[in-house]
């Protein structure tokens, strides 16, 4: 089967090493990689819309060649995925990290787990939050809840990239998402400036591995780009063996016991109630019950990016097996 692969994140994982991507799952399983010239393509793969590839994909659609969107990022980043099926361009669309009352579809993760249990000995018991310095311009973004925390309690550190980033630079971010909202034909979010210029209280820099930081903490912190999604951070926290703070959507609807975060509403007080009250709470038997459920193999078929990934290309596969049969009738 020949395959165009186009989007923002087609070839990438979620690290550097990440061996299980879209594109190499795909190739493993078969599928041939071709040129968007190749008119003998049997079908394309989109892996987050981006608006600059928009020209290619109505191009490939006027020659009848199918088109799959798989929908990773939210749309406070890809504000077109707002639309069910941006321009009506796709013949299937598959939106991961929103729960679905037939098949949820969650983000992968790359899965490090040690070998052995984590050990508690070397642990800080403080909070931690890695997270980018974003912002959107889109209703429904947490990035101005995160900084809110972030630049405003000193019981967490913070890592991640762009927190040192100049103002200038930030105002011309800024700008850039408004753009992109206004783009879009929606009414942008205007930046609180005084709150994004402020610097949090406890920065420490980037981190090459999440997994490795984050395991020497008792707790975290993961607040998630918005309320009614789903990424890999909450994962990254459990899989570190930390006690997280979430604020996301309903972590049961998405096979995740509730006992093991602590989930509150996107409001700043409450989050900081909570961050206090954690730090009585016993980590060790946290570890212990969390670590029964991560060795489970049916967990891990659901998180890790090889059959999560392995999954959703084969449903893609048959779906444009049955669009071919439906064309040829």
């Amino acid at each position: 089967m020949k395959v165009i692969f186009t989007g923002k994140n087609f070839d990438r994982g979620l690290d550097a090493g990440d061996r299980f991507t879209i594109l190499q799952m795909a190739q493993t399983m078969g599928a041939i990689r071709v040129d968007s010239t190749d008119a003998t393509a049997n079908l394309c793969i989109c892996v987050d819309y981006w608006p600059k590839e928009r020209r290619l994909l109505q191009h490939l659609h006027r020659q009848n060649i199918p088109l799959f969107l798989i929908k990773q990022e939210p749309p406070v980043i890809l504000p077109e995925h707002a639309s069910a099926n941006p321009h009506k361009l796709f013949t299937g669309v598959y939106t991961r990290g929103v729960a679905a009352s037939d098949n949820t579809l969650r983000f992968p993760n790359s899965w490090e787990i040690p070998s052995e249990k984590w050990s508690s000995s070397k642990r800080k018991r403080r909070f931690i939050a890695i997270s980018a310095d974003k912002w959107s311009a889109m209703q429904g973004e947490l990035y101005s809840l995160r900084r809110q925390i972030y630049t405003s309690t000193d019981l967490l550190d913070l890592y991640g990239r762009d927190w040192s980033m100049k103002p200038l630079q930030k105002s011309i971010m800024l700008m850039k998402e408004i753009g992109l909202v206004v783009k879009f034909g929606k009414m942008p979010l205007l930046p609180d400036l005084p709150l994004h210029l402020r610097s949090p209280v406890s920065y420490l820099g980037t981190v090459a591995k999440k997994t490795e930081v984050m395991s020497s903490y008792d707790y975290s912190l993961v607040i998630e780009n918005s309320a009614d999604y789903m990424s890999e951070k909450l994962m990254d926290a459990l899989l570190a063996g930390t006690l997280p703070v979430y604020v996301g959507p309903e972590v049961d609807k998405f096979g995740i016991p509730p006992e093991f975060t602590i989930q509150v509403p996107p409001e700043e007080r409450l989050i900081k109630l909570a961050m206090k009250e954690a730090l009585q709470r016993d980590t060790a038997r946290h570890r212990e019950a969390l670590w029964d459920w991560l060795s489970l193999d049916s967990t891990k078929e659901l998180w890790h990016s090889k059959p999560s990934n392995s999954d959703l290309l084969e449903k893609i596969f048959q779906d444009y097996e049955d669009w071919r049969d439906s064309t040829v009738k």
